[in-house]
């Protein structure tokens, strides 16, 4: 076969954010002279990361840590990597993302086989006008199809250190660029929204939590003359959205929360009553790395609880968290030694002891070698949206998305861009979104009063969150209607898996969960004293946004009580109990252990649809099919007893659906205490 000549066509510096035509990113390096080795970061520079597409946009680079570098600078000999590829192509197009100390290349060379074949030859090396460049070097097609190449550069022909980002080979001559990967249907204009004066200050406004339903805002404020101790530290403020939609004047939320220390929000729960802290609160009101938990008291807050990680560091002396609106999953940016470079996203499980799981690298489809940090987990405990200056963006760091796709959290969709609405050529970080997905709550310096400033803006459909349902209301004692601080335990009645526990405020009862979209749940609440009452809610078609008003009444344990079992399930017109009943009747089961000398009589009803003897009979036989399921768990018979009533004590009056289904139930009464 004929040897290709060391010719060059034409040469051009491409920059910009897509390309059409098939390209090939090398997917191994083969050999390698020589990387630059951090000893703090073992991953930044390695030869692996020349490896796939650009991580920057060389034409506004100013060199990245996701990048290939020697090991010296300006060192007068030849360093080179050598690239293998997943396909072997003919080629006519080779792309070089010079990240840093472009001009250093001196030659690129093929191989057919192992026989090698100098392709190119730089014909005026040293440095250009920008710190970074794409390299396109286009050649005749070659004859032999080609998987493996070697760059070849000097880095005494660029003073400081030389950078390879990626090196993309294709059949097309159509320019190759840097691409970002840009959301489908993505906003690129539109109005970023400054919150005013109210909310933002003269001083940085940083780290904006906006609670589920979108009616109050957490934020960090530091420099501000309201700040508690040392005025240059941060403290934790709140502002509330007023009836017309305006935000009412940021409060300092004062002690316990706030101290002489740094102190920030990173997330709050759905029910408003739990809050993670940035930094782990100690007994002297001093703290140490890692993050606590703060309950609400009514109108104040207890002092923050630090949490109990395995195994817990942090190399960076900077770290985010967010937390799932279950309250059982938690993710941490944080920079550990089985990382990929920086700090990397990482999730960690709560353990039913109280502590979390050692932190689990979230895998390489969301981690780089470059930094990422601020997470923010949607309501849908699927949606996760971070920072990263490890992928080509619009400015120095830029805001992704990307999706969870099993329950290991650790395999998520390839992140996508929020698009130039939502990230700045500066830096961007600092994601929060309500339930309904609507409005993006985030941090810029753009068009501020005065340094950082929260802003929002429109979320395109794209990138919102699964749609969710936000279930809120009031616990209140079924006798007496008076507000109860209980706990809301949310399961799914398909698996029986628990998924999430709130806590109603003691003060008015209410509470709040959020219920994603496809699953089939049961939810109720639960209070010392009081026999646990539950509902159920079927979100197997939701598609869009909901939110429901429910209110809890929780029956006190006492002679004479009456307690519906909303979460029994039979198929029509018969009486074996169904699979999803199991949580339901283990909850009973447990109030009879709880309480050994207490006796009950369960009772079947019907609504008025049938025979008045088919409906009496149906009800002996749901209450007796109930009654047999307790004793064959243990519970002593003589404590049970069972009687049907058909369609004689409705409910309501059965003149349409709903009321016929709310008197289709079973329930029990306490006979003895």
């Amino acid at each position: 076969m004929k040897r290709l000549l060391g010719l060059i066509l034409a040469v051009g510096f491409g920059t910009g954010t897509a390309f059409s035509q098939d390209v090939h990113w090398a997917s191994k390096v083969l050999e390698v002279s020589s990387e630059y080795r951090d000893a703090n970061n073992p991953g930044h520079y390695a030869a692996k990361e020349a490896l796939g597409p650009p991580s920057i946009d060389p034409a506004v680079s100013k060199g990245t840590e996701c990048t290939w570098s020697p090991s010296e600078a300006d060192i007068d000999k030849e360093e080179y990597i050598t690239l293998g590829y997943p396909k072997a192509i003919h080629i006519q197009q080779i792309a070089i993302s010079e990240a840093l100390g472009a001009g250093s290349l001196v030659k690129v060379i093929l191989f057919n086989g192992n026989t090698p074949t100098v392709i190119w030859t730089n014909p005026a090396p040293g440095p250009g006008s920008l710190g970074g460049k794409m390299t396109n070097i286009f050649i005749p097609r070659t004859e032999f199809a080609c998987s493996k190449l070697m760059v070849v550069l000097n880095p005494k022909l660029v003073a400081g250190f030389n950078q390879i980002d990626a090196v993309g080979i294709s059949e097309s001559t159509d320019t190759i660029k840097a691409k970002i990967n840009l959301a489908p249907g993505i906003l690129t204009e539109g109005i970023r929204e400054n919150l005013g004066p109210n909310v933002n200050s003269p001083t940085d406004e940083l780290l904006p939590v906006i609670t589920p339903d979108g009616q109050s805002l957490y934020l960090t404020r530091q420099g501000h003359p309201n700040n508690l101790g040392n005025v240059d530290m941060q403290d934790i403020y709140v502002s509330r959205r007023n009836p017309d939609g305006t935000w009412g004047l940021a409060e300092n939320l004062g002690e316990p929360l706030n101290n002489k220390d740094n102190n920030a929000a990173a997330a709050i729960s759905p029910d408003g009553q739990t809050m993670l802290l940035l930094n782990k609160y100690k007994e002297d009101g001093s703290g140490e790395v890692g993050v606590s938990y703060a309950r609400r008291l009514g109108n104040t807050w207890d002092k923050p609880k630090g949490q109990d990680i395995d195994n817990f560091y942090n190399r960076s002396p900077y770290g985010e968290y967010a937390m799932a609106a279950s309250g059982k999953t938690m993710i941490l940016a944080i920079q550990r030694d089985n990382g990929s470079g920086g700090k990397d996203l990482h999730v960690s499980f709560l353990k039913p002891d109280g502590s979390w799981t050692e932190p689990a690298n979230m895998g390489a489809t969301v981690n780089t070698a470059g930094g990422e940090s601020t997470p923010f987990l949607a309501a849908d405990d699927a949606t996760l949206y971070f920072s990263t200056n490890g992928r080509v963006g619009y400015g120095s760091k830029d805001m992704y998305v990307t999706r969870r796709l099993d329950s290991t959290w650790t395999n998520w969709s390839e992140p996508q861009n929020l698009g130039p609405l939502l990230n700045t050529p500066g830096w961007d970080a600092y994601y929060s979104i309500p339930a309904s997905g609507d409005y993006a709550y985030f941090v810029s310096y753009q068009n501020s009063l005065g340094r950082a400033d929260i802003f929002r803006a429109p979320m395109p459909a794209s990138v919102r969150p699964k749609p969710v349902v936000l279930i809120k209301g009031r616990v209140l004692n079924a006798k007496t209607m008076e507000p109860l601080g209980a706990e809301i335990l949310y399961e799914s009645l398909t698996s029986g898996k628990e998924l999430g526990i709130a806590r109603s405020n003691p003060g008015d009862g209410s509470y709040s969960i959020v219920l994603p979209a496809g699953e089939v749940y049961g939810f109720l609440g639960q209070a010392v004293g009081f026999a646990p009452v539950s509902e159920n809610l079927d979100l197997k078609k939701l598609d869009a946004y909901q939110e429901i008003t429910k209110d809890l009444y929780l029956v006190p344990i006492e002679v004479g009580s009456i307690v519906r079992l909303n979460n029994l399930f039979f198929d029509t017109g018969k009486w074996d109990l169904r699979p999803q009943s199991t949580k339901e009747l283990g909850r009973l089961v447990k109030l009879l252990n709880d309480n050994p000398t207490m006796t009950i009589q369960i009772a079947g009803h019907t609504d008025d649809v049938g025979s008045d003897v088919s409906n009496l009979e149906l009800s002996k036989k749901r209450a007796l099919a109930v009654q047999t399921y307790l004793i064959a768990k243990g519970i002593v018979a003589n404590r049970l007893t069972n009687k049907g009533f058909g369609e004689t004590k409705p409910q309501l009056p059965n003149t349409n659906a709903e009321n016929r289904q709310i008197n289709r139930r079973v329930e029990f009464s306490i006979l003895q205490k």
